[in-house]
């Protein structure tokens, strides 16, 4: 009973940060936000969503390593790439 009730926790704490992560990394939810905040906010959020990953990979058995940041943007990556080519 206790493994099954850790298990649906850490199914919600991953679906917390799907949800949260986009909200909170978005640039235009930061407006009027002080820059250091803001940084901070965002450094926060790679660190929990990389935990969780790492912790959820660890539960399953497997081996996972943290996401670089910004791997879950791939818009801003191509982005990025696009104005290096230039």
């Amino acid at each position: 009973m206790r493994g099954i009730c850790l298990l649906r926790q850490l199914c919600h704490l991953c679906k917390m940060c799907q949800v949260l992560s986009p909200l909170l990394t978005n640039d235009s939810n930061h407006e009027g936000w002080p820059e250091v905040v803001a940084h901070d906010v965002l450094r926060h959020v790679q660190n929990i969503k990389s935990r969780v990953y790492v912790v959820s990979g660890q539960v399953r058995g497997k081996t996972l390593l943290p996401l670089p940041v910004g791997a879950d943007r791939p818009d801003s990556l191509q982005e990025d790439s696009a104005a290096d080519d230039k």
